[in-house]
């Protein structure tokens, strides 16, 4: 049957509004799957910025290393690490290593302990789902590790009285190098003030000779028995007190050479032999003869000779060179208090 064109030309625009109706349900329909989809498959919360995601917490973590104060930094384990507030407390590891997790968001102090260190503290702050690092460097204290307190007695021909010395010698150890240790200080009982030692020879030992009149109002003979307080100071300005130490005797007898004595020439009809007297002496020592000889008026330090306690002689060893000499008797008793006699002047031809 054929269809006069007046016809299709009604016929149209039903049929192109019949199919958008059709289009338009299909998008509907679409739609209405995606709800029902998005109704039954919630969203997953895996960001743990998304309060709603099982990993998203509101607590932050505090981790750090422990070192020396210098360079390398060398790493310090077995610190003792506390936090406050709260107290909550771990050590570092074999690598320096410590941490603290799950804390509150907020401002913390912490103090980092280890035995021959210098206590440390500092304050830091812990964000919320944030990790803080600090470095904790803690600075070896000086130690006096030991001290020898003695006193010297000194006769000389010039002087009608001997002279009296007060030695003060200390070893100071430092786990940062001995270098670290900036001055150790004694005090001395009558002094206003402490006393700075020196350092002498080595880094580690530090010394200082006080003169009897130095010792003013005191003297050496107020001093034994008494406490010496040390106090030894670092490069960073950490102190370090140590236990008191002693000066224990004053030696107040005196050996006395007899021969060769008064400038007379040795040897003398070959007898090569040194003689002294000694007083009686009641307690442990030794015998140093010290030999010098005069250069220009100077005394040069010919040779040391020690002796067991209660000998009176010897047979000098070896030659002497053409000269003038002199020489001295010193008794020292075990803890290094000594006792020297007058010089005994002699020549050698």
């Amino acid at each position: 049957m054929l269809i006069s064109a007046e016809r299709l030309r009604a016929y149209l625009p039903c049929a192109l509004s019949a199919r958008l109706c059709v289009s338009s349900f299909a998008v509907c329909v679409f739609s209405l799957n995606l709800a029902l989809l998005s109704c039954t498959n919630p969203a997953e919360h895996s960001n743990p910025l998304d309060p709603e995601s099982p990993d998203y917490t509101e607590h932050g973590t505090l981790r750090g290393q422990v070192t020396t104060i210098y360079p390398p930094y060398q790493a310090l384990a077995g610190a003792s690490i506390r936090l406050l507030p709260g107290g909550l407390s771990v050590q570092s590891d074999a690598t320096g290593n410590f941490s603290f997790g799950k804390l509150a968001n907020g401002n913390y102090a912490l103090e980092a302990a280890l035995s021959g260190y210098a206590l440390r503290q500092l304050n830091t702050k812990v964000l919320a789902r944030e990790e803080r690092v600090v470095e904790v460097r803690l600075d070896a204290l000086p130690t006096v590790a030991s001290a020898n307190v003695t006193s010297a007695r000194v006769a000389t021909r010039e002087a009608t009285a001997p002279r009296l010395f007060l030695e003060i010698n200390a070893e100071v150890t430092d786990l940062d190098g001995a270098n670290d240790v900036r001055r150790v200080l004694v005090s001395i009982p009558g002094r206003v003030a402490p006393d700075t030692l020196a350092r002498a020879g080595s880094f580690a030992r530090w010394q200082r000779i006080f003169p009897n009149d130095e010792l003013a109002p005191l003297n050496l003979h107020n001093l034994v028995g008494a406490p010496l307080e040390f106090l030894a100071e670092d490069g960073a300005g950490e102190k370090s007190p140590a236990q008191a130490f002693q000066l224990a005797r004053l030696i107040n007898e005196e050996p006395e050479p007899t021969y060769p004595s008064n400038g007379e020439t040795f040897p003398r009809n070959n007898d090569r032999n040194l003689r002294w007297q000694l007083p009686v002496i009641a307690f442990d020592h030794s015998v140093r003869i010290e030999v010098y000889r005069l250069d220009a008026g100077f005394p040069l330090l010919v040779s040391t000779l020690n002796l067991r306690s209660g000998a009176n002689s010897l047979l000098y060893p070896g030659s002497l060179t053409s000269g003038t000499y002199y020489w001295t008797v010193k008794i020292i008793d075990g803890l290094g208090n000594s006792s020297r006699s007058k010089e005994a002047t002699f020549q050698v031809q």
